[in-house]
């Protein structure tokens, strides 16, 4: 778990309250600009978020702003005590809001329903996904196209959640693209070059685990990280420097912005 409020003694209660009930806080902070940074250094995220709106230097709905732009994927409760704001949160992307003052049963209860609908969540992206690609047995450039579009809108943006289009950069999409293929069974990973020049690289072939070798889904992977990629409102250029479908060792995939 990773704490966010401007109170100390409510960081306490929280720390309480959660070791209690044998969670580990791993991360703790007192605004919601040190919480994006200390956010962003973690090698392994936190499960939740608890994240305080009214702070100084940044409040929490922008800092979960910003913590959803490095993982749309990251769990946060929100703790308010303006409806409104709790109101706002939630459209926004929060999995639940703790309106003060709160009790020991409703922060509980919090969490539990919060890692209950992200289990859910990721369950659901992992089906759809892999659904859509069973069906697919097309193999010209047309069939590919729609296919990529119906995992745009059905899946992508959904994973995606409300980010805005114009505050991506190539790092971003390559990390979104990255986690939201290891969340479907790969192992992805990115080396940025410069702000117009990246390599994302994959381990392990959960097509091929699936399905056996057909190249054709090589082509679907290529597809779901243009997509991403495409997220930047730039042009791009991806293309495929090798891929483990013809035997190489891993996938390498170049990515360049014009």
């Amino acid at each position: 778990m990773f704490t966010v409020d401007d109170d100390p003694s409510v960081i306490e209660i929280f720390r309480e309250i959660l070791e209690l009930k044998g969670h580990r806080v791993i991360a703790e902070a007192f605004n919601g600009e040190e919480a994006v940074r200390i956010y962003g250094g973690l090698a392994n995220k936190p499960e939740i978020v608890i994240l305080d709106h009214r702070m100084p230097i940044k409040n929490g709905i922008e800092a979960m702003k910003e913590i959803h732009a490095i993982n749309p994927m990251q769990c946060i409760l929100f703790v308010t005590a303006d409806d409104k704001a709790a109101k706002t949160a939630i459209e926004m992307g929060a999995n639940n809001s703790i309106i003060k003052p709160f009790d020991l049963g409703t922060v509980l209860n919090a969490i539990s329903t919060a890692i209950l609908e992200t289990d859910n969540r990721s369950k659901t992206i992992r089906e759809n996904l892999l659904g859509i690609v069973s069906k697919f047995k097309g193999s010209g450039a047309g069939a590919l196209r729609h296919l990529c579009d119906a995992i745009e809108k059905d899946i992508i943006d959904i994973y995606l959640q409300n980010m805005k289009k114009d505050i991506v950069s190539l790092e971003m999409s390559s990390r979104w693209s990255c986690e939201f293929m290891n969340l479907c069974g790969f192992e992805f990973h990115y080396e940025l070059k410069d702000e117009n020049n990246a390599e994302i690289i994959n381990d392990r072939c959960y097509w091929h685990e699936k399905f056996g070798t057909n190249p054709i889904l090589c082509s679907v992977t290529r597809g779901i990280l243009t997509r991403f990629a495409m997220k930047t409102g730039r042009e791009i250029d991806l293309r495929p420097d090798m891929v483990l479908m013809d035997g190489s060792d891993r996938c390498q995939f170049t990515v360049k912005l014009s």
